[in-house]
């Protein structure tokens, strides 16, 4: 009875914990993004200034404007992050999720829905609006990889495009090395409890001897 619930405890342990572990591990090392920031003062008057430009700049999308360069414009333009305003608030070019200083800009960066101006957020450096035109390896964006201009008329929003990447490649291969991994856990834990189960029983007989 005690070794088959030894067995049966290790074998749920390293069933779960081991594949959560290294499925949470294998998104985060793969997800890239190329996200841009607005960022105004922290602020009253600066949450509102985040609300007003990105109000201009759905207006203006609405309009047939690009939302990336409308974005970048008002970047540019209203941006208090001397690093970034120039490029257009452009954070990196896909960049792993941890690299933003912030954590707050950089769960929204990665969160954010694609090809949607979000915000304000708020962070230690102040009030941001967040455009994530491109990401890669993220399953909420349902293979979509990144946004471009639509050259159809009439004006119907961004076109939002699927592709192969090299990243994808790089994706199915760790699968396997992850599928590899697992089965070396449970391997691993099967030897584990089975020994663990042993001893178990000798130590019961030993105890049982002696008295």
């Amino acid at each position: 009875m005690r070794r088959a619930a030894v067995l049966a405890l290790c074998a749920r342990a390293c069933a779960l914990d081991p594949l959560t572990r290294i499925r949470k591990d294998f998104l985060a090392l793969t997800v890239r993004a190329s996200p841009r920031h607005l960022m105004r003062p922290r602020t009253e008057k600066g949450r509102l200034e985040c609300a007003a430009i990105m109000k201009d700049i759905r207006n203006q999308t609405n309009n047939g404007v690009f939302v990336v360069d409308a974005f970048a414009a008002a970047a540019r333009s209203y941006s208090d992050d001397a690093e970034t305003a120039a490029d257009g608030g452009e954070l990196g070019k896909l960049i792993n999720q941890g690299v933003i200083r912030s954590r707050e800009l950089d769960r929204a960066c990665f969160t954010a829905t694609l090809g949607e101006v979000e915000g304000p957020v708020e962070s230690e450096y102040g009030w941001h609006l967040v455009l994530t035109p491109e990401r890669i390896n993220c399953f909420k964006d349902n293979g979509y990889v990144r946004i471009e201009p639509q050259v159809d008329a009439p004006w119907s929003g961004p076109r939002y495009v699927k592709e192969e990447n090299s990243e994808a490649s790089m994706q199915n291969e760790a699968l396997v090395k992850t599928a590899q991994t697992a089965l070396f856990w449970l391997l691993s834990c099967g030897f584990i409890a089975e020994a663990a189960a042993v001893a178990g029983n000798y130590v019961e007989a030993a105890t049982q001897g002696v008295t």
